[in-house]
């Protein structure tokens, strides 16, 4: 007596989808270069080497990498291609079988299946296969696959996406004997009957590896050549109002049957042989093989709708269960896992059930969303800077940001994964500089991270291409938000290492794109506002304009006062904020190229040459650019405790960049009093102490020719440079007020101010004397006197008493000792980051006194120094309105009559850079002056 074998119940459709998606990924993995070498070889109207050649020549004379040129839209198509192919096919199958008499699946079901699993594939992946074609053709100029369906939709609509659907409906179900399904499933069908019977499960696996090959095997001999006809059509580019050669499918048969022979109707057949006959084995192999394991998993067969419904209710209900802080614990836990990484579990978790949608959700709790933000990105830089401006950050804001954020992050990893800005919108592009731009300035190490995940120093490239080369067109770039951002950001990615390994082609390179920002006063200010103007903010009254001076147009300076401020969505609020100024950053950026080579020796000698295409691992150990020596500061960004490039342990973090915050949100527009809290733009001690660096400058004749209009002249004009030491002093003037007054006069204690001079005089009063008071070491009793003539005062003159202070007030910073470059390192895991490193300290002369309050009213700034050209004397003020120095320097003894009186003008930024541009001060302030550009670092 026998014992029917039960029927196996057949899995729900999305297994079957989801098998069929994970074998097509995984054959394409395998065999994808046989494919690009199948379409160069159908591409190819002559004579085409064979396989191994065009092997060769693609490897060659294109790189490796060509073999999976457009991999990315067969990883797009294969998946869901395999996955509608083996889902129709199971579909079309249970329908005939359900309507046959004997409900048994025969030869010509089998055949018929698979001819209707093909027509409809044949609609889903006609236009992928077409981009995959135009980007395996060897003559591909396109960027990405974005591209290619950006020009096809451009110049013929999205009809033109489906060029070649003919040939490919003709391909899968032209004759039922000729179809590579039809044939694919129907030779399956058969093989398997007549192969022997499985007794183990490898063996039912070598019969399905077996039965798969040779079906791939069958179809593909029988359908090469449709497939040669749809890669001519496919790889055509169709040009308006010409009939393209290869149009139809059975006139290009014909056509290319009497043109090249029958031969070429089978070009490509090895490649294609080689790929699908074992590529149908492995994709029959592993759609049975995760079926099996899908099986097994959910145990014998029964009613597996059921078993599902069951096992998700019964998780979906113990998870309910919990406790709603339980539930946002976990997500931001899990979310921590990968903290350089999309919240990815947030869009699994959310879909579970409604309470454990409204526990998660930005807009019922907020306050789950800060939590992650926190855990990815660095919240104490916007919470310390909005607090201060009294205006603290809500749960709300940090919940918006962080889904804007990687929006962003997302955006810019595709334009660097591409190569162009074309993929986003002007206006996507411009918020993704100023995240980029925020997202620095207030690293505290995480968003350094989630900068480098989302592929920076490929937008960089990017951005330096499209919006940074010098442009063929006539006359100087306009300084646009773009432009200045990206400046910024190319400082912000500014290495030692990579410096000194450029190329003398990339030095060159460099200089043409930084030199025009740095040299060219006459068209790029680096101040908030014109250093004309002292009083700010000023009245904005309507103006007519001056009348012109004449012969002197192309010399009249810029110094008209412009609101520069753009309303920026930051931290979920939209603010208006003016953008850094470019030429800050041009200037940092070319100092640091001139310092490659070490400090400026007292015998020149010529520059040590870097071999080209030599990377920073194979720099000399002895190149002089390693050594430790005074210089520019370069940008830090992996937060407080970590080692900068000399040794220097980090210990602001952020906070040093506050400075910058301040700037863009107070100094933008210099006609209003912003609605906010206004923050000083500096401390007490900021300027004090010990300063050295160098100044460069165009020759005479190179800047006359630059101010006559002549670009070359600051691209490629004989530039100088010369070393110079400072030491500064500060003088503050400060208004002091009793915490809680016990009414009397000495409740206020103030003195008076000193008149301000002119712009080219640094605002101190031409006839002014300057006494100093007390030694250095006397804090407390140091004050600087400055007496001005006044006849109507019994003694001649008035004073004017201002507090010193002669160093900075901050402790030196700690050095790891080295005497060559590090590599700046992280903090370590086990750090301290107590909160006491990211919040500065009010203004203060650090006299302890706490009960008064202390505001600076004026601050003088003294000084002396020495260069090349001898010593000198520095005077100059500090505009409180942005923090510009404004210095003149004044050289000492017998012979200093030829050397003139030059005007510095500039800000310390972060990291303690103090750049600008000095001009000389015989010229009248509404002309442009002979000018150059200056950079000095504190050293201690």
């Amino acid at each position: 007596m026998s014992t029917a074998t039960p029927t196996r119940k057949p899995l729900p459709g999305y297994y079957q989808f989801g098998a069929g998606a994970f074998a097509g990924v995984t054959e394409i993995c395998i065999f994808y270069p046989l494919d690009v070498v199948k379409t160069r070889m159908q591409l190819e109207t002559g004579k085409s080497p064979s396989m191994l050649t065009s092997f060769k020549n693609i490897i060659r004379q294109e790189g490796a990498g060509r073999l999976y040129r457009g991999l990315v839209p067969p990883l797009l198509l294969e998946a869901p291609k395999r996955a509608v192919k083996f889902a129709a096919n199971d579909f079309w199958g249970k329908s005939f079988v359900k309507n046959t008499p004997d409900g048994k699946m025969t030869q010509g079901l089998s055949i018929l299946t698979g001819a209707a699993a093909g027509a409809t594939e044949s609609f889903v992946v006609v236009p992928f296969e077409l981009v995959k074609i135009r980007l395996q053709d060897k003559t591909s100029k396109y960027a990405g696959p974005m591209d290619v369906v950006r020009t096809i939709m451009r110049q013929h609509g999205p009809l033109g996406l489906y060029a070649g659907m003919e040939s490919t409906f003709w391909r899968s179900v032209a004759v039922p004997l000729l179809i590579s399904d039809a044939g694919f499933f129907g030779t399956i069908h058969t093989l398997r009957s007549k192969l022997p019977k499985a007794e183990t499960p490898q063996g039912v696996l070598l019969n399905n590896f077996i039965s798969g090959a040779l079906g791939g095997f069958v179809g593909t001999a029988l359908n090469t050549p449709f497939d040669v006809v749809k890669s001519r059509i496919q790889g055509a580019h169709p040009i308006p109002g010409v009939v393209p050669k290869y149009n139809w499918t059975y006139p290009s048969l014909a056509l290319i049957l009497r043109e090249e022979g029958a031969a070429a109707l089978y070009k490509g057949f090895v490649p294609k042989v080689l790929r699908l006959a074992p590529g149908g084995g492995v994709l029959l192999l592993v759609v049975e093989a995760v079926l099996s394991v899908v099986r097994n998993t959910l145990g014998p067969p029964e009613d597996l709708t059921k078993v599902i419904s069951c096992r998700m209710s019964h998780r979906s209900i113990a998870f309910n269960n919990l406790p709603p802080e339980v539930i946002q614990h976990i997500a931001v836990a899990a979310c921590g896992l990968t903290p350089a990484a999309p919240p990815s579990v947030l869009a699994m978790l959310q879909p579970v059930s409604r309470s454990i949608h409204a526990a998660l959700s930005p807009h019922l709790n907020p306050g789950v969303h800060a939590r992650i933000f926190s855990t990815q990105f660095d919240s104490r830089a916007p919470t310390r800077r909005f607090a201060a401006a009294g205006r603290p950050l809500t749960a709300q804001c940090f919940a918006y940001e962080l889904r804007r954020r990687w929006i962003c992050l997302k955006r810019i990893r595709s334009v660097s994964s591409a190569g162009r800005l074309l993929v986003c919108s002007e206006e996507n592009e411009q918020e993704d500089l100023w995240l980029i731009y925020f997202m620095f300035t207030e690293s505290d190490g995480h968003n350094y991270d989630l900068l480098l995940w989302a592929k920076i120093t490929g937008y960089l490239r990017t951005i330096v291409r499209e919006k940074l080369m010098p442009s063929p067109r006539p006359g100087y770039m306009i300084e646009s938000t773009t432009r200045s951002l990206g400046l910024w950001l190319m400082w912000f990615l500014t290495e030692v290492y990579t410096v000194v390994a450029e190329t003398q082609a990339e030095i060159a390179q460099i200089h043409s794109i930084l030199r025009p920002w740095a040299l060219a006063s006459h068209k790029y200010d680096t101040l908030c506002a014109p250093y004309t103007q002292w009083q700010l903010p000023a009245p904005d009254e309507p103006s007519l304009g001056e009348d012109p001076e004449p012969g002197t147009h192309q010399f009249l300076a810029d110094l008209d006062l412009r609101n520069r401020t753009e309303m920026v969505t930051h931290m979920g609020r939209r603010i208006p904020l003016a953008p850094p100024r470019a030429s800050v950053a041009a200037i940092m950026s070319f100092m640091v190229r001139l310092e490659r080579n070490g400090p400026i020796p007292a015998h020149p000698a010529p520059p040590i040459p870097t071999p080209p295409g030599q990377f920073p691992t194979t720099i000399p150990a002895n190149h002089p650019g390693l050594t430790v020596y005074p210089r520019t500061r370069y940008p830090g960004f992996l937060g407080p405790g970590s080692h900068e490039f000399d040794g220097r342990v980090n210990r602001a973090g952020s906070a040093a960049y506050d400075t910058e915050w301040r700037r863009i949100l107070q100094c933008g527009n210099p006609f209003v009093n912003p609605k906010f809290k206004t923050m000083p733009m500096f401390r007490p001690g900021d300027f004090a102490g010990q300063w050295e660096g160098r100044f460069v400058f165009l020759t005479f004749d190179a800047f006359r020719d630059m101010l006559a209009g002549v670009v070359g002249a600051v691209t490629t004009g004989p530039i100088a440079q010369q070393p110079h030491v400072w030491r500064i002093h500060e003088h503050h003037l400060v208004h002091r007020r009793r915490r809680f007054p016990l009414g009397r006069d000495s409740d206020v204690d103030t003195g008076d101010k000193l008149p301000v001079g002119g712009p080219l005089d640094a605002y101190i009063p031409r006839n002014a004397e300057f006494i100093h008071h007390g030694e250095p070491s006397e804090f407390g009793t140091r004050r600087l006197e400055v007496r001005l003539p006044d006849t109507s005062d019994p003694l001649g003159y008035k004073s004017y008493n201002y507090t010193t202070l002669d160093g900075p007030t901050d402790l030196p910073p700690t050095y790891i000792t080295t005497d060559s470059v590090l590599s700046p390192t992280p903090p370590p895991i086990d750090m301290d980051t107590s909160s006491d490193w990211d919040q500065p300290q009010p203004p203060t002369l650090g006299d302890g006194d706490d009960e008064f309050d202390e505001e600076i009213l004026d601050t003088l700034i003294t000084g002396e120094g020495h260069s090349s050209w001898g010593s000198f004397r520095l005077r100059g003020r500090v505009r409180a309105w942005d923090g510009m120095i404004i210095l003149v320097k004044d050289y000492d003894g017998p012979n200093a009559q030829g050397r003139g009186r030059w005007l510095y003008k500039g800000y310390v930024g972060a990291g303690g850079n103090w750049v600008g541009r000095w001009r000389d001060t015989f010229t009248t302030e509404r002309l442009s002056g002979y000018e150059g550009v200056f950079s000095v670092t504190r050293r201690y």
